[in-house]
């Protein structure tokens, strides 16, 4: 919804209202931390169906993703094939990155 002439007053405070908001702000990303896996964890082309992905080298992986984190982790365990050991050293944490750093400004 777009600003009108013909917007009611409540229709303009939520307007703006919700263009302010937290939840536009922020997205929400999962991060994937692989510090302890003995392995090396490559990106595969199958990984891009699990979201936006912003980092996907080095040690800490960043994505966004509308799957919860549950699924999100056992999808990605097992996309990747690890052995049960080096799985139970990958740890997954949720974060927000602002708007602003999404889009680079």
């Amino acid at each position: 919804m777009g600003v009108n002439k013909n917007m009611t007053k409540f229709e303009a405070k939520n307007f703006i209202k919700n263009m302010i908001s937290p939840k536009n702000l922020y997205e929400k990303v999962y991060i994937i931390n692989l510090d302890d896996c003995q392995k090396e964890v490559l990106f595969s082309e199958d990984l891009k169906l699990l979201g936006k992905w912003y980092i996907t080298n080095g040690k800490h992986w960043v994505c966004h993703s509308e799957l919860s984190l549950e699924v999100f982790q056992d999808t990605f365990l097992n996309i990747v094939k690890l052995s049960e050991s080096d799985a139970h050293t990958i740890e997954f944490t949720i974060d927000y990155l602002p708007f602003c750093e999404v889009l680079g400004i």
